[in-house]
């Protein structure tokens, strides 16, 4: 029996350097439309000016955009890295004019939309940079910093990951609010909704299965970048032990032994580095595949009550452990990183071996911080309060 849809839009401002996110998102509307409208009641339809913004005159080329687009969408989605736009005459951009409506409309009457800001922090080759733009952007996120939350990805896969458990989130609530006519947000299509033809290949069960088996794999691998951290540790306390020794050594011996030890040392931070970023591609592989069968499989409302609370809890104890562990991990990385960085330039080998060990620990470190932002979203969602 086909029921009434309630279309909610979704509107994207973003310069030109995030076109991959906005096709993106735009692939990711359309997978969540096919997957779950039925199911939901809701569908997604995306609103972007260079898609759905016809050519016109006006006083500007934005208020050709601001009056065609207007206030007809129900979520303002602001993505930016290093571009922040062209001045308009009543705002720094483009993007900034179009989020200052949005904030205006929210702060007017927090039910008419909500507003979520993503900012990309991938390095970029310093000849594609523009300083004056790259500036502006900045300047704009630490300003809307003291104004709205915001989040922060690397790629394009960690940008479709965070999106679409957000608006995930998003069709729940919009689900739960049926019957259209009591409803806070979104606008009523009157639209009958077809059954759907494909619902994709991949199951809520199967989906799940895969999403909690790699979680645990990633939670075994962010357990052993902790071990090998500790480690290192012992090994390092051990050698400065050997040091102090060595400086009673007599004056034609000391600095033989000295290198000696700091080769020892060189051979211990090869094997922290290797260690690293061995244990760091299988938990980046691991939660990467998690993540994404995670945040497909929460958008699978209709099964929630299905899942028995032990399988939920099961999830939900690995998310909480990774939460508990990672912040640890990563002081104790950035304490051996301080240490190994402070030590004297004492030979070569152990100079490649220093600079090898501290790439690693800050990409680990770069990737816990990925992992912390998903998983909190991931522990936010509705599937672990239901």
């Amino acid at each position: 029996m086909p029921r009434k849809e309630l279309v909610v839009r979704v509107f994207v401002a973003a310069p030109e350097d995030v076109r991959d996110e906005v096709a993106a998102l735009s692939e990711l509307v359309e997978e969540l439309n096919r997957i779950h409208s039925l199911h939901s009641g809701v569908r997604l339809v995306l609103l972007n000016w260079r898609t759905d913004v016809v050519p016109g005159l006006g006083v500007d080329p934005q208020a050709v955009i601001n009056k065609q687009i207007g206030d007809d969408y129900d979520i303002f989605v602001g993505i930016l890295w290093t571009t922040f736009g062209m001045p308009t005459p009543r705002s720094g951009s483009g993007t900034e004019e179009e989020f200052e409506a949005a904030r205006r409309r929210y702060e007017s009457d927090p039910n008419s939309v909500r507003v979520m800001l993503y900012f990309k922090s991938a390095p970029i080759a310093p000849d594609k940079i523009d300083p004056l733009q790259l500036a502006a952007a900045h300047k704009f996120r630490s300003r809307v910093g003291s104004q709205a939350l915001y989040c922060s990805f690397t790629d394009r896969d960690e940008f479709v990951n965070l999106s679409r458990l957000h608006l995930s989130r998003h069709i729940q609530f919009w689900a739960e609010a049926q019957p259209a006519t009591e409803v806070p947000y979104g606008m009523p299509a009157g639209v009958a909704v077809p059954a759907a033809e494909s619902e994709g290949e991949e199951g809520f069960f199967d989906l799940l299965e895969i999403g909690g088996k790699s979680l645990a794999e990633a939670l075994v691998a962010i357990e052993r970048i902790g071990e090998l951290q500790t480690e290192n540790s012992v090994r390092t306390d051990l050698n400065t032990k050997h040091l102090n020794a060595v400086s009673q050594a007599p004056p034609d011996q000391r600095n033989r032994l000295v290198q000696q030890i700091f080769n020892i040392v060189a051979s211990d931070l090869n094997a922290l580095a290797k260690g690293l970023n061995d244990q760091s591609a299988r938990f980046v592989a691991a939660f990467a595949t998690s993540m994404e069968a995670m945040s497909k499989a929460l958008g699978y409302q209709e099964f929630w009550p299905t899942v028995k609370p032990e399988e939920r809890a099961q999830i939900a104890e690995s998310i909480d452990r990774i939460l508990r562990v990672v912040p640890g991990i990563d002081a104790s990385l950035g304490g051996l990183c301080e240490s190994i960085t402070g030590l004297p330039r004492v030979t070569t080998t152990f100079n490649r071996s220093r600079k090898n060990a501290t790439a690693a620990i800050n990409n680990v470190r770069e990737s816990l911080a990925r992992v912390s932002r998903l998983v909190a979203d991931l522990r936010d969602s509705g599937f672990f309060k239901a």
